[in-house]
C-alpha cells in the first residue's frame, strides 16, 4: 500500500488519509497527539494522556468493514479502535520514553471518545475517506469500476459500491450500534488479546467465583448458565446483530469468564446449538438487506473454541470428559494463573495453592489442549517481586508448555472498586511504580522466553475493546 491510497480487499477497505486534514476537521485529535504522556504510579494510567511522537504530514491508515463501518484508524504510535457497541478508543505508546525498548516495553496511554468527540470523529473520517475514493476515481475513471481479481463475494467489490457503501454510516447510524449491542448481549468485560476477532457467545453470564481482589470485570451481574432454549434465542440475537460480518469472526469464545466451570453435558448441547446455527448452510443478511449464502471458501466461526477457565475448578471433569470437549470443538483454553507465589495467590484471593495450578494445566495439555496461562505483573507488593518471578517462572517451566501455547504477561491495573486498595492499606503493601512494571515486563519476557517453548507476550486489558 506503499503508493496506494485505497486497497480493496474481499471483506474491507482501507483508505490512506491524511492525519492533517482529520486534524482540521477534529481539532480535538491534534491535542491527544501533542499531549505528553502522563502516567500515574502503580500501573494506573491517566486517561487524557497522549503522545508526541506524530508530525502533521502523517498518513492515517483507516479502516471499514464489509457494511462500511469504521473499525480502526492507525498512524504511527497512534491506534483508534471502535468496539461493536460504537466505543471509540484511543491507544498511544509513547516513542519518547525508554527509546532502547520496542512496543513491548513502551509506555501506554488510553483515552475513551465521549458522544460528542464520537460524532465529530466519524464525520472527519468519512468526510475525509469519501474525498479520497472520489479523487481515485477522478484520476482514472476506470477505477470506480475496478473490481477485484478474485470476486468479492460478500462486500463491494468497485470504489463506487464502496462510496456509496461508506455514505450511509452518519454518526446517529454507528451509534445504533451501541443499542443493539446491548440488546444482544451482557457486558463482554474482558477477552484474551488474541481473540478480539472472535465471535462471543455467552454460554454462561459473569463469573462462578467473582471474589479476586484485583477483578472487576464480572461484579454488575450473577453467574447464570444459560439454558437450551435461552441460549437459543441468544443465537438468534447474536446472529441478527452480526449479520454479514459473521463471516469477519475468526472462531467461537464460549463467555463469560470461566465457561470451563459448565457441567460437560451442558457445554457439549450447547456446541452442538452452536455449529447448528453458524453452520455452512446459514443465511446471512447485506446490510442492504439483501440475502446472502456463505460459499464453500468463506470464513465460518464454528471452525474453533475458546474459552477462559479458573484453575481451581478443574477437578470437577474426569480427563476423559475434557476429551470429549476437546473432541467437540474446544481447543483453547485461557488461564488465570495470575502467580506461582502462594502469598500473592493468597493476598489476591485465589482459591488453591501454585501446586493445584500447575496440575490443572498439566491435564489440560495431557488432554490435547492449546493454553494460555495468564501471569499479572507488577500486582502485590514490590518487596516480594522476586519471589513472584522465581515461583511462577519454576512453575511455568514444568507446566510441559509447547510452542502452540502462549504466556500471557498482564501490567496490573489497579480495579476501579476499593477492596485492593483497601487491602493494600491495611496490610502495609508497597505498590510497584510505573517504571517498576515495566522494568519487571521486560524481565519476565526475557527470562520465560528463553526457559519454555511457550510464546510470550503481553495483555494489556485497557487495550481491551470488543
Amino acid at each position: 500500500m506503499a503508493h496506494q491510497r485505497v486497497r480493496i480487499t474481499k471483506t474491507t477497505l482501507q483508505v490512506r488519509v491524511a492525519l492533517q486534514k482529520v486534524q482540521e476537521l477534529f481539532p480535538l485529535l491534534s491535542n491527544h497527539i501533542q499531549e505528553s504522556a502522563a502516567m500515574s504510579p502503580a500501573g494506573v494510567e491517566n486517561s487524557s494522556g497522549a503522545m508526541s511522537a506524530h508530525s502533521t504530514t502523517d498518513d492515517l491508515f483507516c479502516h471499514f468493514d464489509r457494511t462500511g463501518r469504521f473499525v480502526l484508524a492507525a498512524a504511527p504510535s497512534l491506534t483508534i479502535r471502535r468496539g461493536l457497541d460504537n466505543r471509540l478508543m484511543r491507544i498511544s505508546i509513547d516513542t519518547t520514553h525508554r527509546e532502547d525498548l520496542k512496543w513491548f516495553g513502551r509506555r501506554r496511554s488510553y483515552h475513551d471518545f465521549s458522544d460528542v468527540e464520537k460524532s465529530d470523529f466519524y464525520r472527519a473520517v468519512y468526510i475525509e475517506a469519501l474525498t479520497v475514493l472520489r479523487h481515485e476515481q477522478e484520476a482514472s475513471p476506470s477505477n470506480g469500476e475496478r473490481k477485484l481479481q478474485e470476486p468479492a463475494k460478500y462486500g463491494p467489490a468497485t470504489l463506487t459500491e464502496w462510496g456509496e457503501r461508506l455514505a450511509r454510516w452518519t454518526p446517529a447510524a454507528l451509534a445504533k450500534d451501541e443499542v443493539d449491542f446491548k440488546a444482544t448481549y451482557k457486558p463482554i468485560s474482558i477477552l484474551p488479546p488474541d481473540q478480539y476477532r472472535t465471535l462471543v457467545i455467552q454460554v454462561a453470564e459473569g463469573c462462578s467465583y467473582n471474589q479476586c481482589l484485583f477483578c472487576d470485570f464480572y461484579r454488575d451481574r450473577r453467574f447464570h448458565v444459560k439454558s437450551p432454549v435461552e441460549l437459543a434465542t441468544h443465537l438468534d440475537a447474536v446472529k441478527a446483530f452480526f449479520g454479514p460480518r459473521l463471516h469477519d469472526r475468526t472462531g467461537i469464545f464460549l463467555g463469560d469468564g470461566n465457561a470451563l466451570v459448565v457441567s460437560a453435558d451442558r457445554l457439549q448441547v450447547a456446541i452442538k446449538q452452536i455449529q447448528a446455527a453458524f453452520g455452512p448452510k446459514t443465511d446471512f443478511t447485506q446490510a442492504d438487506s439483501s440475502p446472502v449464502k456463505p460459499g464453500p471458501d468463506s470464513s465460518h466461526p464454528i471452525a474453533s473454541f475458546a474459552t477462559f477457565m479458573d484453575t481451581f475448578n478443574l477437578d470437577k471433569k474426569s480427563i476423559e470428559a475434557l476429551h470429549t470437549l476437546r473432541e467437540e470443538g474446544i481447543d483453547t483454553v485461557y488461564v488465570g494463573l495470575e502467580s506461582g507465589y502462594d502469598p500473592i495467590r493468597s493476598f489476591l484471593k485465589k482459591p488453591g495453592p501454585a501446586s493445584e495450578a500447575l496440575a490443572a494445566i498439566r491435564t489440560l495439555k495431557e488432554a490435547g489442549y492449546t493454553v494460555g496461562p495468564i501471569v499479572m505483573i507488577g500486582v502485590g507488593d514490590i518487596r516480594d517481586a522476586d519471589a513472584h518471578f522465581e515461583h511462577t517462572v519454576l512453575l511455568l517451566e514444568e507446566a510441559n508448555l509447547t510452542p502452540s501455547d502462549k504466556i500471557f504477561l498482564s501490567p496490573f491495573v489497579q480495579p476501579a472498586h476499593g477492596e485492593y486498595r483497601d487491602a493494600t492499606e491495611r496490610y502495609g503493601i508497597t505498590p510497584y511504580t510505573q517504571d517498576q512494571i515495566e522494568r519487571e515486563m521486560m524481565r519476565w519476557k526475557d527470562t520465560l522466553s528463553k526457559v519454555t517453548r511457550a510464546k510470550v507476550t503481553g495483555y494489556y486489558v485497557r487495550e481491551h475493546i470488543y
